[in-house]
């Protein structure tokens, strides 16, 4: 018997309780620090093994050695849901550097490497075989952005990432282009 969507969306649903404090702090004109600390506690209501309770953090700082020059660096765990077949939710930990550049007043350059590790929580296919599935991502993001009108931008971006994981048939090399078009008023 075919299983319906409101029985589908049932295996995904959860409550979520967050406690957290925040802190953003400007040091100067060159720098400035921003810090979040938490404990999450995600419960799934069909399948308690996907279930999550542990810290969650995001820590940045930003270094504005110019006015037209930014280094970025970036520390983050958190869980988040996913579109996958074996898992509801990863938990994502990494790290992230970056910098961006604004030549002009419409025109900006960016550059990011991202290290992040991911642990598909309650994978039951991968619990099966008695192993938890793990991937590392390493992404290099290329963007630019211009500002072709006082409301309208125009962004592209470019990554090159490759996945490593600790099932053999999910490593990969891929490529992104991304092309956008904003509007504001």
């Amino acid at each position: 018997m075919p299983v319906g969507t409101d029985e589908v969306s049932l295996i995904d649903d959860y409550d979520e309780i967050e406690v957290a404090a925040t802190v953003s702090y400007t040091l100067g004109a060159q720098l400035r620090v921003g810090a979040r600390l938490g404990h999450t506690e995600r419960n799934y209501e069909a399948l308690p093994i996907r279930d999550f309770d542990g810290p969650t953090y995001r820590a940045s700082v930003d270094w504005l050695p110019t006015t037209k020059l930014v280094f970025t660096l970036e520390g983050f765990r958190r869980p988040q849901s996913v579109a996958d077949v074996t898992a509801t939710h990863v938990v994502r930990q990494g790290a992230s550097f970056g910098v961006r550049w604004a030549p002009t007043f419409k025109l900006v350059f960016s550059m990011r490497f991202i290290n992040e590790d991911r642990e598909y929580a309650g994978d039951l296919g991968a619990l099966a075989l008695g192993i938890q599935r793990e991937d590392t991502l390493r992404t290099w993001r290329f963007g630019a952005g211009w500002e072709l009108q006082r409301h309208l931008q125009i962004g592209l971006g470019f990554d090159y990432g490759e996945r490593t994981s600790n099932l053999p048939s999910d490593n990969y090399d891929y490529n992104q282009v991304m092309l956008n078009a904003r509007w504001t008023f």
